[in-house]
């Protein structure tokens, strides 16, 4: 991918994002007509590329968690996020102290804290977690009234099927065009005024990243190397977020 002016996506990102308000308290209707990147895992790579390249500005319900199983990422968006935060699911792993199970929709929670000890302890680290996500759930229904576009960027998983991972999922070793196309489905039914695009995100060996293609003119395929030293990831990814902010498409 060719290099672009690192200084003309600064300025870009700071046009259409404003201020630097943080992640969990953004108010999406702050940001009325603006470009917004929003992470759909399936692993924490997603929001952490987005955080790297500083596009993440709004916290939403996928960014640090595992969700490897498409189908059910796909079921929590027909369901509107029905049985998200229904304490009944919430079940801590039994092979870790430190990750909590969503046993309806398979996700997987590595970023929130201990799961084992003191009942007390535990009692307000759930309702912690209920509330916070509550929140992020809520913002991300309120893009179904949002007036810019959106970007939503999800990622394979090359650690899918590691012994770490309770709910291993083949299928996300490399997202299909075929998967791809039926998340984008699902998306459009969700937001069906919502102007947005959906970047799948394979992995390769290259250093550089590739676009693979585009279908309907709405889903962005590449590939880009996870392994690749931080410096060439920011600058890729931040090339390749830059020409999306500022392409008419």
């Amino acid at each position: 991918m060719r290099a672009g002016p690192f200084l003309l996506f600064v300025f870009l990102l700071k046009a259409l994002h404003g201020d630097d308000t943080s992640p969990e308290k953004l108010n999406i209707s702050d940001l009325s007509e603006n470009v917004l990147f929003v992470g759909l895992g399936s692993s924490c790579e997603a929001a952490d590329v987005l955080r790297l390249c500083e596009v993440r500005k709004a916290a939403f319900p996928f960014d640090w968690m595992l969700t490897t199983d498409g189908t059910k990422l796909i079921k929590i968006l027909e369901s509107d996020f029905s049985y998200f935060t229904d304490q009944e699911y919430l079940v801590p792993a039994k092979y870790s102290t430190m990750v909590l199970l969503h046993t309806y929709y398979h996700m997987e929670f590595h970023h929130e804290g201990e799961w084992r000890g003191d009942p007390e302890y535990l009692a307000q680290n759930r309702n912690k977690l209920v509330e916070k996500y509550q929140n992020r759930v809520a913002r991300f229904r309120q893009l179904k009234n949002y007036e810019g576009r959106v970007f939503f960027v999800r990622f394979a998983n090359k650690y899918s099927l590691e012994p770490n991972v309770y709910y291993r999922h083949k299928d996300n070793l490399e997202i299909t065009e075929e998967a791809a196309l039926l998340l984008y489905e699902a998306l459009r039914k969700y937001f069906p005024q919502l102007d947005f695009y959906l970047v799948i995100v394979n992995t390769h060996r290259e250093l550089e990243l590739e676009e693979e293609g585009n279908l309907l003119g709405r889903i962005l395929m590449i590939r880009t190397n996870p392994n690749q030293p931080m410096s060439v990831k920011r600058s890729n990814y931040t090339q390749f977020f830059s020409k999306l902010v500022a392409s008419d498409l």
